[in-house]
Formats: C-alpha cells, sequence, structure tokens
C-alpha cells in the first residue's frame, strides 16, 4: 500500500489527522510512548496529552487503540513544543481515537516509502560518539532505515536487550530495544530469543524495518551531561508478515 492510497481512505475533515501508528515503546511509571506517520503530511509524529505527558498502557494499549498498525485520528491542542529534538515530531492532542488499521505487509510498504539513507541521515549527521544527540539539536527524534538481516546482530549486555547495527553508510551503533511486543516477551534473555526466532525466518537479503528513535533528554549517571543526552534507541521492528 501506498501514502496515497492511505490518504485517499482516511481524508482530512477539518479537525481530526490521521496518524498510522509505527511504534509503541514501554516507558517507566506504567506509560508508552507512541509515534506515528502522519498520513497527510508524510511526516513523523509523537501524539502527547495536552500538559505532555504520555500514555498509560494499561487504559490505551489493550483496548487496541494504541497499537502498532492502527490508523489513529487525532485533534490537536494549541501547544506548541519546543524543546529540540523532540519537538519536532511532539504533537499536543485533546481527542484521539481510532479510525481502522492496515495489514503489516501495508504498514511496512508505507515505512519503505518513507525510510532513511542511514540513521546518522535521520538525525542530520549530528550523532556524537555513535550513541547520542545533544538535547537542544534541531533535528528529527525519529525515522527509520531498511537493514537486511545479516547487518543487525542482538545481543544482552548488562541485562539489556540491544541490537548491533551496521548501517549502510558503514557507521556501527548499538542501541537498546524498547519496542513493546519484544518488551511484552519477558526480561531481556526472553526478548533475545524472539528476536532471534523472528530474524531467522528471514532470507539474508530480506527489508527490516527499525524504527529509530531517541530517549528524551538524561543528565547521566552521575548527574553531569551538560548538554543532556539524548540516546539512540530502537522503537520498533516492522516486517512484512
Amino acid at each position: 500500500m501506498k501514502l496515497a492510497k492511505l490518504r485517499a481512505s482516511y481524508p482530512l475533515d477539518g479537525t481530526h489527522r490521521p496518524i498510522l501508528m509505527t511504534e509503541v515503546t514501554r516507558m517507566t511509571g506504567g506509560l508508552v510512548c507512541v509515534a506515528g506517520i502522519d498520513i497527510h503530511a508524510g511526516t513523523m509524529a509523537r501524539p502527547l496529552y495536552p500538559n505532555g505527558n504520555n500514555w498509560p498502557e494499561a487504559e490505551w494499549c489493550p483496548t487496541d487503540i494504541m497499537v502498532v498498525g492502527n490508523i489513529i485520528s487525532v485533534e490537536r491542542h494549541p501547544r506548541v513544543p519546543t524543546l529540540y529534538p523532540h519537538a519536532t515530531e511532539d504533537m499536543s492532542v485533546v481527542r484521539a481515537f481510532k479510525s481502522g488499521d492496515i495489514s503489516k505487509k501495508s504498514l511496512h510498504d508505507v515505512c519503505r516509502e518513507l525510510h532513511d539513507a542511514s540513521i546518522s541521515s535521520i538525525f542530520s549527521q549530528t550523532v556524537i560518539d555513535g550513541k547520542y544527540i545533544s538535547d537542544g539539536t534541531n533535528c528529527r527524534s525519529l525515522g527509520c532505515i531498511e537493514i537486511t538481516p545479516d547487518r543487525i546482530h542482538p545481543h544482552v549486555f548488562y541485562d539489556k536487550l540491544r541490537i548491533n547495527i551496521h548501517d549502510i553508510d558503514g557507521r556501527y551503533y548499538d542501541p537498546p530495544v524498547t519496542e513493546l511486543e519484544t518488551k511484552n516477551t519477558g526480561d531481556a534473555n526472553a526478548g533475545l530469543a524472539a528476536l532471534q526466532a523472528r530474524l531467522a525466518a528471514h532470507d539474508h537479503d530480506y527489508p527490516i524495518i527499525l524504527r529509530i528513535g531517541l530517549t528524551r533528554g538524561w543528565v547521566g549517571p552521575d548527574h553531569n551531561w551538560d548538554p543532556k543526552r539524548c540516546t539512540i534507541q530502537i522503537n520498533g521492528i516492522v516486517e512484512r508478515n
């Protein structure tokens, strides 16, 4: 499915904007961060409550609303986020509801249509040490790359599931996986087994879509990072089937 077909199927009505959900990640405090493609703008959006809060998982995920592949219609709030890089996609909303959904293949097709050339290109070449972007950098905070299974290697390091990535531009990354589907399998080792099984089901040249995002700015374990650091993470893994 192409983005143009989605636009025709979910037209603007003057009040609501349709968002194709591409990623749901678990946060602390029982919350999830959700993001998707603004179908008519062709850019990423991160819906938030008007006060800037994320979404209670127990309220929005089991009820089949904030689920990858769903089309969510949102009514925007006038609050305009200002803190970059997340302000590029943050969207305050006063209402959100499910308008429909698409198949995994269709989601994969749309992600391929809009994918970025590399992780570095998502963040306008501002990545430091292959790990983070400085808080306040005026760049995007969401995107995706297309990559084959032989270039990604999941592993567990200090009880955290990570994917070692050899990107198409030759750079290496080792970000943590925050995808809700993987988190729901259990601890890091259970997530590793589940992810390895998913990758093993595909040929070496199969086009995997990795949804890439950034954490909010963090001061570091010793509270001495100035500026704060927004760390690269894997928000989602999109397959055709």
